[in-house]
């Protein structure tokens, strides 16, 4: 059993903007910081203004929940049993089933939704192909802190011998979270899936690749 904790927190740029009192006055500034239900505020001219967020409009207060983005936990508990068969030469067999669970660690509410992208592949050990043995996208929210969302994956069976080589063994997984908007907030798993998240978001499951993700031809009935 292996528990995997990953977070990464990523600030957005600050710009001028209008901002709109709930009264209907306006101001031209740039964001630069909020806390304890406050906003400060850098006029294009005159000193900084510190103003309570909730006396901004509604899509004021979005754009300042949206400045930081939030601190997200993924754990991975990958229940893997391995065990043999056979006579003269043993087979491996590999039962795999993933529980996965993002946490959101931080207190500031956040107006977008978020989305996971979980990939499980395997190696084809004959051809050296990668196959998609799992694959769940979904979309999801974490309002407060503290709020957790989860699933458990399918049970995964590979069988292989390496001599001689045949049969299909685990070889990894990939966790990603990011906003619907594109902006990735944590990510846990093998260095190469990471780099090809966007191909294997897109890809059904039992497609094939090379070692450099290009799509194969060969079709797959493996595990």
């Amino acid at each position: 059993m292996v528990l995997c904790v990953a977070f990464l927190v990523v600030a957005v740029q600050a710009e001028n903007r209008i901002w709109t009192g709930k009264a209907g006055q306006t101001i031209e500034a740039e964001y630069v910081k909020d806390a304890s239900g406050k906003v400060w505020l850098k006029p294009v001219s005159g000193k900084v203004k510190v103003v309570p967020i909730a006396a901004l409009s509604a899509a004021d207060q979005n754009y300042i929940y949206k400045q930081t983005l939030p601190k997200i936990e993924i754990s991975v508990d990958d229940d893997i049993k391995r065990s043999t068969v056979g006579s003269d030469i043993d087979n491996v067999h590999e039962k795999i089933k993933f529980k996965i669970q993002v946490k959101k660690t931080s207190k500031a509410p956040y107006p977008v939704d978020y989305e996971i992208i979980f990939c499980a592949l395997a190696e084809d050990i004959r051809y050296e192909e990668l196959i998609l043995a799992d694959k769940k996208v979904e979309t999801f929210s974490l309002k407060e802190k503290n709020d957790v969302y989860g699933f458990t994956g399918q049970q995964l069976h590979f069988e292989h011998d390496p001599d001689p080589a045949w049969g299909t063994k685990y070889d990894g997984y990939l966790v990603c979270v990011q906003t619907v908007e594109g902006v990735v907030l944590a990510t846990k798993g093998r260095d190469k899936y990471i780099e090809s998240i966007n191909v294997l978001r897109d890809a059904k499951v039992r497609s094939r690749f090379d070692e450099k993700f290009n799509v194969s031809t060969r079709s797959s009935n493996r595990f």
